[in-house]
């Protein structure tokens, strides 16, 4: 099991900052526990309300009293923070920004704790320096940046060129990446509905090619963080999906069609 601890102070200098904060996604898929949602005026009154929701597999705050001028102050506990994949003991903690597109930085922290016979691997983007220290039974692995200006949103470079992030895993190699990814896979698998004989051809390639037009035509793309899968009848009900859904989706579709089928990675 994880706990993750998260906290942001927010100024909020314009009308795209607020329509930014007004719905916050929450990092992972665990258990979100508030410890503290105010959003300061002006005038410096403050305002608790906010509402949770859950869409496409990812939790959102929605802090609806977050205008221009407000000063926003979010922290929160997310049980199960690092997710762990079903039948199997290696987990992936997706990338973490500390920074998004068009805002200034004025502190960033990130900080893990983990038992010291704990093996774990970062991959950070080149700007985040981590640093490792012992802390009693517990090894400590920190990082931080200070005074960031904005970055403009580039389309051709993506999120991970752009901007300042930091991930980890316990995993140590190729054959202990498919264990994990295996079981990613298996907590993903379901039967989607659709009409018997939708997809026959009369080959394996005619088959095959019939699933993925369909769902290149009817599912439409959608970004999200690598190694979190939605089960492939969601994906198929609300017809979009990243990358890793869509694949879920058209290996579910061919077996179905009794073609065993195998996720490759190149």
């Amino acid at each position: 099991s994880s706990r993750g601890y998260y906290e942001d102070i927010v100024r909020v200098n314009d009308a795209a900052g607020a329509i930014r904060w007004k719905s916050v996604r929450l990092p992972g898929r665990g258990e979100f526990r508030p410890v503290s949602v105010r959003v300061y005026d002006g005038g410096g009154s403050p305002s608790h309300s906010y509402s949770l929701q859950r869409s496409g597999g990812a939790s959102y705050l929605h802090v609806e009293s977050v205008k221009k001028g407000s000063l926003l102050h979010l922290s929160y506990i997310v049980n199960n923070a690092v997710p762990l994949a079903e039948k199997s003991s290696f987990f992936s903690m997706p990338p973490v920004f500390l920074q998004e597109y068009d805002e200034p930085v004025r502190k960033a922290s990130f900080t893990v704790l983990a038992p010291e016979e704990m093996k774990l691997h970062f991959y950070a983007s080149g700007g985040v320096l981590l640093e490792k220290a012992e802390a009693g039974p517990l090894r400590r692995y920190s990082a931080s940046l200070n005074d960031c200006g904005p970055v403009a949103e580039t389309s051709s470079r993506g999120r991970h060129n752009d901007l300042p992030f930091i991930s980890f895993s316990n995993m140590d190699g190729p054959a202990d990446f498919i264990a994990w990814y295996n079981g990613l896979i298996s907590g993903a698998d379901s039967r989607p509905e659709l009409p018997d004989g939708l997809f026959a051809g009369e080959s394996v390639e005619q088959t095959v090619g019939s699933v993925y037009d369909y769902v290149c035509r009817e599912i439409a793309p959608e970004e999200r963080g690598f190694g979190s899968p939605l089960p492939a009848d969601e994906t198929l009900f609300r017809k979009r999906g990243s990358a890793e859904d869509r694949l879920v989706l058209a290996r579910a579709l061919l077996e179905q069609q009794g073609i065993r089928t195998y996720i490759a990675f190149g």
